[in-house]
């Protein structure tokens, strides 16, 4: 397709190879959440039953993983779910609802989700180097800005940018695995 074809074709571009499309789902499904919650587990299920929890949310992320890899296989349009709502609704009445919906969810959701995620790493943070309130506030704060930042480019840097940030958390999972064993 040459430049003026892409120019003339409306649309989002589809700039994600299957290796970044796995590491943003990967990052999406794992998130922050094993590295802020994990000592609230292991209190709450008193021993081995952690990993049983562990290994169960495990299942059942796969099977997340596996209905997003038939939808996106199914409608292979850029728009991801709000493509799947309207077409699995209707385009016409509900499925514009529902879209509608899930994008106006979505901008409560996902600053939310970026901001708890800043104060995780702030908190884990303070036990490399301590800090006052006011610093971890602002190294919140920074991160938060830091993502802004890298968020505001392409898709395919924002891919390579998500394999790199991908490598890196399960590289702390493992060395936490390795370090637990």
């Amino acid at each position: 397709m040459t430049t003026s074809e892409k120019a003339a074709s409306p649309g989002l571009e589809r700039g994600l190879g299957l290796k970044e499309a796995v590491a943003l789902n990967m990052i999406e499904i794992v998130g922050i959440g094993p590295f802020v919650v994990s000592s609230l587990v292991i209190r709450a299920m008193g021993g081995p039953q952690a990993l049983l929890a562990w290994l169960g949310g495990a299942l059942l992320a796969a099977l997340d993983g596996f209905v997003w890899s038939e939808l996106g296989a199914a409608m292979p349009r850029a728009g991801g779910t709000y493509v799947f709502l309207r077409e699995a609704y209707g385009a016409e009445k509900w499925g514009r609802l529902m879209s509608f919906l899930f994008v106006w969810q979505t901008f409560l959701h996902v600053p939310l989700s970026v901001a708890s995620a800043s104060i995780g790493f702030a908190n884990y943070a303070k036990y490399l180097y301590p800090f006052t309130t006011l610093e971890g506030k602002a190294i919140s704060g920074g991160l938060v800005l830091l993502l802004i930042v890298l968020l505001y480019r392409r898709i395919g840097t924002i891919g390579k940018i998500s394999v790199l940030l991908w490598i890196g958390v399960v590289g702390v999972m493992l060395w936490l695995i390795w370090g637990g064993v």
